[in-house]
């Protein structure tokens, strides 16, 4: 039972005015957070690969500076479920028990304590799986792989959520809600709370 990690570091930032992933925060670029975390989680375990969804050239060169797999995908432009189908187009191979996990690279504060939790939490009878804290879901989801086709059916700007919503998912409680938080404005930036982080 593997679980195929993609983090998904292609979004468009719209709402941001300029390309939030390489905005650096305490002299590393955003990106970098969930990524670091990620590759520590990934050289503990032996049940997991990683790999990074872009359409960025500064982060596929951090990419195989790092010897992290890199999926290029330029038609990320037209939205998130265009990032999701060049993920899943870009497995090699998979078992029908293996698994799925979607982790957007906007969340600096997510714990490797808490995706490792979430990884765990699956089972061969698992269809979906979510982190979720005072009733508020929120990123990383993981797929079984029996739903390909429906992840692959999505259009435009549709996320993994249109598919967890026709399915039983099993919610992952965390403690602290800020590791859900993800940055969609410069006003991150000046946050105090962000200055005095602690990073797993």
């Amino acid at each position: 039972m593997n679980k195929h990690i993609f983090y998904m570091a292609a979004g468009n930032s719209r709402r941001f005015g300029e390309n939030k992933l390489l905005y650096p925060w305490n002299g590393k670029p955003l990106f970098t957070y969930g990524l670091q975390c990620l590759q520590k989680v990934v050289q503990k375990r032996d049940d997991c690969t990683l790999t990074i969804v872009t359409q960025y050239e500064e982060i596929v060169h951090y990419a195989k500076e790092h010897s992290i797999k890199v999926v290029i995908s330029p038609d990320s432009v037209k939205g998130m479920s265009y990032s999701m189908k060049a993920a899943i187009k870009s497995l090699i191979e998979c078992e029908k028990d293996d698994f799925l996990m979607f982790q957007v690279a906007d969340q600096p504060f997510l714990t490797c304590e808490t995706i490792c939790k979430l990884l765990d939490s699956v089972n061969k009878n698992t269809e979906t799986a979510s982190i979720v804290c005072n009733g508020q879901p929120g990123n990383p989801t993981i797929f079984s792989v029996s739903l390909i086709p429906e992840l692959l059916n999505l259009t435009g700007d549709e996320g993994g959520r249109t598919v967890i919503r026709n399915h039983i998912c099993k919610y992952v409680e965390i403690q602290d809600e800020k590791e859900l938080f993800d940055v969609d404005t410069k006003e991150f930036f000046c946050l105090d709370v962000c200055k005095n982080s602690n990073q797993n």
